[in-house]
């Protein structure tokens, strides 16, 4: 049972019912933090059957001593939620809320009272909720010059390749990556969990695009840890602290995990990681939405598929030629 915390969700506007289902929007480390504990639950249930519950809890006063703030859950509130969420039967992998009886109409609370515990209560206190909502957010006009210098990460590695040259006839390409780049004229040799060369690398550019990190087949938890978690951070700090404005990331479009094929994939989706590499690009799309809120960072995750530079497997018409990319 892992405590993660309902504020997963505060960044959509109040008039968004909360649901299992809606994709986070951290806005701090904290945040992210608690969406790779829920993302790990998945995954060694996936992988390994364990019976996984994440319990997004409220805030907590264990006196629940101010009326001003209804929406503090109590010690006896916890005490009932996590009982609940242990005893409970038949889990594979479940989030459930654990919030206060003023919260229950922002929430899913039809999946979470049975869980919780809570018998039904009135609720007519609260201001009825506008379950209409267009997720789209409409693009705000850039109000900048077109970007001139792009700064690509892992340019060395095949996607990196060919992406410099499909790009080098509109922009000035500059290429990082932890071996030499024969093929560009700008280029920063170094390791991208280093900040000070992601702070040599960002300087200057005008907008980032990061592909580099350890790839997908299994390599091992300190490998995507150092290259792929610390390296994405890295390299948006850098960003950050060199003025950079756009970033765009490199994710995968299996990122969404075992959905039945019937089911159409959107965006607003809850991804189902099934390896560290996946959970390392829930995590690099977090830390986004994290630098886009706080520091006005233009961030696009691109969730690419399978590339192949020529295409030249008719057999396999889902991979991406390197015009697509």
């Amino acid at each position: 049972v892992f405590a993660s915390r309902a504020g997963l969700l505060g960044a959509y506007p109040d008039t968004v019912q909360r649901t299992v289902d809606l994709i986070p929007r951290p806005r701090g480390l904290y945040d992210i933090s608690k969406v790779l504990g829920e993302s790990f639950g998945y995954m060694y249930s996936s992988v390994h059957g364990m019976e996984c519950v994440s319990v997004r809890i409220g805030n907590f006063n264990p006196e629940r001593d101010r009326p001003e703030h209804p929406h503090h859950l109590s010690h006896g509130d916890c005490v009932r939620l996590f009982e609940a969420a242990v005893c409970h039967e038949d889990v594979t992998c479940e989030i459930v809320f654990g919030v206060s009886d003023s919260d229950w109409a922002l929430y899913d609370v039809d999946h979470g009272r049975s869980v919780i515990g809570y018998d039904p209560q009135d609720v007519s206190h609260v201001a009825a909720i506008d379950r209409t909502f267009d997720r789209s957010e409409p693009a705000e006009p850039l109000g900048e010059a077109p970007p001139e210098r792009v700064l690509i990460t892992g340019a060395a590695g095949r996607v990196g390749r060919g992406l410099a040259a499909g790009l080098r006839e509109r922009f000035e390409i500059r290429g990082f990556d932890q071996v030499e780049m024969p093929d560009l004229d700008d280029t920063i040799v170094g390791d991208i969990g280093d900040h000070d060369a992601c702070l040599r690398a960002t300087k200057g550019v005008d907008a980032v695009v990061h592909l580099a990190g350890v790839p997908s087949g299994g390599s091992p938890w300190k490998d995507v840890l150092r290259a792929n978690f610390d390296g994405t951070y890295q390299i948006m700090e850098a960003a950050r602290q060199s003025g950079v404005h756009r970033v765009a990331f490199a994710s995968r479009a299996g990122i969404l995990g075992p959905y039945p094929k019937t089911l159409q994939r959107t965006v607003d989706l809850m991804p189902r990681p099934q390896s560290y590499y996946t959970m390392s690009k829930i995590f690099g799309e977090g830390l986004g939405h994290m630098y886009t809120w706080r520091h006005g960072i233009r961030f696009t995750s691109v969730r690419i598929g399978n590339f192949k530079l020529e295409r030249d497997q008719p057999g396999h018409p889902h991979q991406l030629g390197h015009a697509d990319n």
